[in-house]
């Protein structure tokens, strides 16, 4: 792991000014794109004025088709600029959007990732259509995005730092807030980068049941604070609605809404492929690199080496050598943009 520098920090600084001038100057469209920006916008206008925060209203009906995490963060804008306009609706987006930016390019440089690199894979996620398509409305998706790529960023973190509990313990706090947000999607890409990161931290190691042990009372312990946060909150709305509403709201909301089971959301039953070209759109114009990088795995060399060491995706001096590393270097700095495209794609499929 590398040393974050004081000159990393001042770029990160210049990054999270970018990334918010860069969402700033795109909020202030006349009207409402969709009908959903009004929606959360009247929910969370209607909370901050009720003066209750755990249960979602609107018109004063509970509203329970997501958690209230990102109403919270629209009316933290709203007492923040004291407008109910439809850019201060927005606003909260451009805050996460400055904050996604700035925490990809730490997370890189700690991974040992050069200041160019880590600036080029910054500059490649936003410029994604996803990235840009959702940072400028007053959705869900954006915060969702944002918090669940700290709680990837951590979760690495987690496995490949000598002292694993603290960052275990923020990556599933972030883990929670994004679940307040948008509800268990969350879990999915989280786990999916956390494990990843812990086979190649186990297959490279031939201390593997020290390591294992270590991971898993960091995880295990992450994992508790996660159940006390949403166990809260869930508590809370038990209380707030009783038992049953809050079932029959699961029930219709999610399960039905998921599986299709409903008349009201037949059709909505997605398979796998809908997400791949979705997550293909998202990552517009950067999409052809996102095949480039797995060309010289699926090489005789490269199958050989990647049997004998998982850490090859990770080794730059192998790519370095191929015949068109910059292009290798290009789609290696595409790669993990990518995942937060899927995440913002599929995030926003499944509404």
């Amino acid at each position: 792991m590398q040393k974050i520098e004081k000159r990393d920090w001042l770029i990160a600084l210049g990054l999270l000014l970018a990334g918010f001038l860069y969402g700033f100057s795109g909020i202030f469209s006349l009207d409402f794109i969709r009908d959903t920006e009004a929606d959360r916008t009247l929910i969370s206008i209607e909370m901050y004025e009720r003066g209750t925060y755990s249960v979602p209203y609107l018109l004063g009906q509970e509203f329970l088709t997501k958690p209230p995490g990102y109403y919270w963060s629209q009316a933290a804008t709203f007492a923040l600029t004291g407008s109910y306009d439809v850019w201060s609706a927005r606003l909260s987006t451009v805050f996460s959007l400055a904050l996604l930016l700035f925490a990809h390019f730490l997370f890189l440089r700690r991974l040992g990732w050069s200041k160019g690199s880590s600036l080029l894979s910054t500059g490649i996620l936003a410029s994604f259509a996803a990235i840009f398509r959702i940072y400028v409305l007053a959705e869900i998706d954006g915060l969702f995005t944002t918090l669940t790529a700290l709680a990837m960023y951590l979760g690495c973190l987690s496995v490949l730092e000598e002292k694993k509990l603290l960052p275990a313990l923020a990556s599933w706090f972030f883990s929670a807030l994004a679940f307040l947000v948008k509800g268990p999607p969350v879990l999915l890409f989280h786990a999916g980068a956390v494990l990843l990161f812990a086979l190649l931290a186990i297959r490279g190691t031939k201390k593997r049941w020290p390591l294992f042990k270590s991971l898993f009372v960091s995880q295990g312990a992450g994992v508790l604070l996660f159940v006390i946060i949403v166990g809260l909150w869930s508590c809370q709305v038990i209380n707030e609605l009783g038992a049953d509403k809050v079932w029959d709201h699961l029930n219709y909301q999610v399960i039905k809404r998921v599986t299709g089971a409903s008349k009201a959301h037949a059709g909505r039953n997605r398979g796998p492929l809908f997400y791949v070209k979705a997550t293909l759109a998202g990552t517009i114009p950067w999409t052809p690199l996102l095949f480039v990088f797995f060309f010289p795995l699926f090489s005789s060399v490269g199958r050989r080496r990647l049997k004998e060491d998982a850490r090859i995706v990770c080794d730059w001096d192998y790519y370095n050598r191929c015949p068109y590393h910059l292009a290798i270097l290009f789609a290696i700095c595409a790669a993990i943009p990518s995942y937060i495209g899927l995440v913002a794609t599929a995030g926003k499929a499944s509404r």
